[in-house]
């Protein structure tokens, strides 16, 4: 009579054990029908994956939930190893509860999901969130289930492919068995590339275990052990997790499991141990890590009765091959330890099955009470909408694309229009400007209000300028602003005050009356335009001064830290040192020169102490107005004025150290070629900008600097663009470069 894992088929039915034991034992035939399917050529996955796993910058993130999400724990070390480049494992309950950490480097990204059914709410809306954060996003699901909802969402996206497994690996018992390890197997080789005689390899190891290794497991269940410890480093800390979640599942909680790394062990879990606790350790294939592997064993042994402590391993030593305590596996003691995980799953598999059998309890269903579902069923899954975190501002930091689904519906309907509109705002100390930008590089209307740098006024400015300015640019439009398909405002002191981001990212709400727009500081203007949203630094010096560059998905500002204490080689600091000069010229401390004049004119001075009334009494101390005075001190320069120079040249070599501190924060090279462009109204003086060049190429050889290729406003409107997915195309640029500007509102 033939039996199944060394019990009578219908014993096992019997005990509620009989689809979980078959599914355990199916999975050498599973691995290889899988490997049949991944040898084929040009089959549609591979044909996704080349272009994609061409590009260097690229980050793949591995993801799922739960066991699925073992499945990306197990593989990233070994294809960071194969492949080269980051690869990372990132769990579906994670990416739900922070998208904009998980995210937080807008980066193109290949999102690697794993779900047997493909129905969790979590499995569902990580691959959403990530498409909604990222600017650059593709999907490849990895699914037993071709019905299910991720499967379905995926189907016929351009930017998505579906990898489903063969019918047989959609286990139908509670556990995850042969889904887990056929979905590490198409992982492996979808990304890592095919090997028939890989496969081949771990399925004749597969067949050795499951005839050799269940009455084994039977005995070490039948001892009566209340808790279980899985040790396994690298990739098989993740089979760890996978193992003591296979015994917590199949008991029903009732053997606690433990899941770490064998040096961490040592840091507090240690402390599990006692005369009922069975230690499972996995020795890695490489001969590094082994080493602190088989350390743990040796110092196990002198705490714990060897009965307590099983070893499975590849590679022969003392005790592989021992019946009770060396779990050897065979002919696999030279893959790398992804592949490993998939024969040594099995020893895992197997214990839970006995143990749940020991313990009275129904393996296909532990939780015949519902305590616990097969598909997880009751997380309410929240918008991103409107939501934030505390922290550094980056142009990924802030969302509100998501929003109702009307909004998102609408998106998909505009997109494939070829009159879409992308409004820019530009915020500034002096003034804010903003553009209506056509999706052909057309601006189709423009306006300028007054300065939305709210500190002195208060935070209801800004909503009064913007207000102002939409419904200018609108009206010159002949639109709404529910037209606007996605709208960027760079709002100056943004993320400067913690209490008031909240209230800034909801501000366009009311004005707009939808969701679609992004809100960040008024520098991701001037780098988006000057540099055309490319890895490179920006430095702006208008009223204010700071650097703005992004590198690898990676942001990262310098300076801005206001006029009382910072914003070196700006307007302000520039009108500062002229008045400065102003004072000592007039009191006969600093030789006179044509600056004394030039104000004494402009201000219609009387007397020279009148300056103090003018700025501190007339004026009050206006940012704006006083940084408009820097002007003067370039007027003054250009009629030989020595000072005023000085005072020029002095800026311009601030403005250098604050790009040579942002390049050597964002870890360029020191041989790495750096594009540097500039933006803001200092850089209008040609001594300005002299003297920021000459000293730039003294700091760094390797530095690129450009001309702004667009003015900031402009470059919000293509931010936005960017952020609606729909950057514009070549020809539109081109386009935008050499059309007139629209007549001003």
């Amino acid at each position: 009579m033939s039996t199944l894992l060394g019990h009578d088929p219908e014993h096992l039915r019997r005990l509620g054990a009989l689809d979980t034991s078959r599914e355990i034992a199916q999975q050498p035939a599973v691995w290889r029908e899988i490997g049949r399917m991944a040898a084929e050529s040009g089959t549609p996955t591979a044909t996704f994956l080349k272009p994609l796993l061409e590009r260097p910058e690229l980050r793949i993130v591995l993801t799922g939930a739960g066991t699925s999400a073992y499945v990306g724990e197990v593989l990233a070390p070994a294809l960071r190893r194969r492949l080269g480049r980051r690869v990372e494992a990132v769990a579906t309950t994670d990416i739900v509860a922070d998208p904009l950490a998980c995210f937080a480097e807008d980066v193109p990204t290949l999102l690697v999901s794993f779900a047997r059914s493909g129905d969790s709410p979590e499995s569902v809306t990580a691959p959403e969130l990530a498409t909604e954060v990222l600017t650059d996003c593709w999907h490849l699901v990895v699914t037993c289930n071709g019905q299910g909802k991720l499967a379905r969402q995926h189907a016929d996206r351009p930017t998505s492919q579906v990898l489903l497994l063969p019918e047989a690996a959609n286990d139908r018992g509670f556990a995850m068995t042969s889904s887990f390890t056929g979905m590490v197997l198409a992982g492996l080789l979808a990304l890592g590339g095919p090997d028939d005689a890989l496969v081949e390899r771990l399925a004749g190891a597969a067949e050795e275990l499951l005839t050799t290794r269940p009455a084994a497991a039977a005995d070490l269940a039948a001892r009566g052990y209340s808790r279980i410890v899985y040790l396994g480093s690298g990739a098989l800390h993740g089979l760890a997790r996978e193992s003591a979640l296979k015994v917590l599942e199949l008991t029903a909680g009732r053997a606690v499991a433990l899941a770490e790394t064998a040096l961490a062990f040592r840091h507090g879990p240690k402390s599990v141990l006692n005369e009922q606790t069975l230690v499972v350790s996995y020795e890695s294939n490489d001969p590094y890590t082994s080493q602190y592997d088989r350390d743990m064993v040796a110092e196990l042994l002198r705490v714990i009765p060897e009965r307590n402590l099983v070893t499975v391993t590849g590679r022969a030593g003392r005790r592989a091959g021992d019946d009770d305590n060396g779990w050897l596996l065979p002919d696999v003691g030279d893959v790398d330890d992804a592949a490993l995980a998939l024969p040594a799953v099995i020893c895992a598999q197997l214990i839970g099955l006995h143990f749940s059998l020991a313990l009275g309890c129904t393996p296909d269903n532990p939780f015949p009470g519902g305590e616990v579902n097969r598909v997880v069923q009751g997380a309410i899954m929240y918008p991103l909408a409107g939501q934030h975190t505390a922290g550094p501002t980056t142009p990924a930091a802030r969302l509100h694309s998501s929003g109702p689904d009307g909004d998102r519906a609408y998106a998909q309907q505009r997109h494939t229009e070829v009159r879409q509109m992308f409004l820019g705002v530009d915020g500034g100390g002096t003034k804010t400007a903003f553009c209506l930008l056509r999706a052909d590089g057309t601006i189709v209307a423009q306006a300028t209000t007054a300065s939305s740098y709210y500190f002195g006024e208060g935070i209801d400015l800004v909503t009064r300028v913007l207000e102002e300015g939409v419904g200018a640019v609108c009206a010159t439009a002949g639109i709404t602003p529910a037209e606007i398909d996605f709208a960027f405002f760079g709002i100056p002191t943004y993320g400067e005050v913690s209490d008031d981001v909240g209230t800034l990212d909801a501000l366009p709400r009311e004005i707009l009356g939808h969701h679609r727009y992004r809100v960040d500081n008024d520098m991701v203007c001037g780098w988006s335009g000057s540099l055309g949203a490319v890895d490179g630094i920006n430095v702006i010096s208008g009223t204010g001064s700071m650097t703005y560059g992004e590198r690898a998905g990676r942001g990262l500002r310098v300076g801005g830290w206001s006029e009382l204490f910072g914003d070196e080689g700006s307007a302000y600091w520039i009108a500062i040192r002229g008045l400065q000069a102003f004072s000592r010229m007039s009191d006969g401390r600093q030789p006179a020169g044509p600056l004394l004049d030039v104000l004494r004119d402009h201000l219609k001075l009387a007397a020279d102490l009148d300056l103090i009334d003018v700025v501190l009494n007339r004026w009050h101390g206006d940012r704006g107005r006083i940084a408009a005075l820097s002007a003067l001190v370039t007027g003054a320069a250009d009629r030989g004025d020595e000072a005023a120079a000085a005072i020029l040249a002095e800026a311009g070599r601030e403005l250098a150290h604050l790009v040579e501190t942002t390049r050597s924060r964002l870890g360029y090279s020191a041989d790495e070629q750096v594009l540097v462009s500039y933006s803001g109204g200092t850089f209008n003086a040609a001594q300005v900008r002299a003297e920021f060049r000459a000293h730039l190429h003294t700091l760094h050889d390797r530095y690129d600097l450009r001309q702004p290729m667009y003015p900031p406003v402009v470059g919000a409107a293509l931010y936005a663009a960017k952020q609606a997915r729909s950057p514009l195309r070549a020809d539109a640029l081109e386009h935008l470069r050499t059309a007139p500007p629209a007549t001003a509102a």
